[in-house]
């Protein structure tokens, strides 16, 4: 991993509990698979970014700010401290930003002069951007896990917890779009083989 610094980003407290609360919702839990036990972080194009998959589902969220992040891939253990800090915080200073920085195998969070460094895993988040079809499409017949979609609900968005499904096809993933205030929530929950 390259040495890169991102000051002071335009994220809030609120938004980037939220970012990372969602996405290790879909995170896999087995920590022998580095590369998917984690929360994927990056920033580009004036959003920062966050994926999470446990190969039956994936979730991608994004928040509109400025600067660039490296690639980071921060496994479950370590969000768990990164929201615990966030946390304790978001009463009273929700809107505040909090300052990102990146080196090495490190994360290092600052929210009011305090400080918190996490180790960043190992590994490659799998390319996921192609399996995202944005046309909807007329589907016969499609089973999914009951239990998977009610994950969904638990990621942060409005108070309705309004989800919007699109279906692309039979036996094709069932597209999950959550509302959120300022967060764009799009989601992946893979069909079940019915036999």
């Amino acid at each position: 991993m390259t040495t890169a610094t991102l000051e002071k980003i335009d994220v809030t407290v609120n938004d980037l509990y939220d970012l990372l609360t969602g996405a290790a919702i879909m995170a896999d839990k087995d920590n022998s698979r580095s590369s998917i036990n984690g929360v994927h972080l990056s920033a580009a194009d004036g959003k920062l970014y966050v994926k999470a998959t446990d190969r039956y589902r994936l979730i991608i969220g994004s928040v509109d700010y400025s600067g660039d992040l490296p690639e980071s891939l921060i496994p479950l253990d370590q969000i768990k401290k990164i929201t615990d800090l966030l946390k304790s915080n978001l009463k009273n200073t929700s809107n505040l930003p909090v300052e990102l920085n990146v080196a090495d195998t490190y994360l290092t969070v600052g929210l009011l002069g305090s400080t918190l460094k996490v180790s960043l895993a190992d590994g490659q988040f799998p390319s996921v951007e192609k399996i995202i079809n944005t046309e909807p499409v007329a589907t016969s017949e499609i089973s999914i896990n009951g239990k998977f979609l009610a994950d969904f609900a638990k990621v942060p968005a409005v108070k309705s917890h309004q989800l919007k499904l699109r279906f692309q096809g039979d036996n094709k993933p069932v597209i999950v779009e959550i509302l959120h205030d300022s967060i764009n929530w799009t989601a992946l929950l893979m069909p079940m083989r019915v036999k």
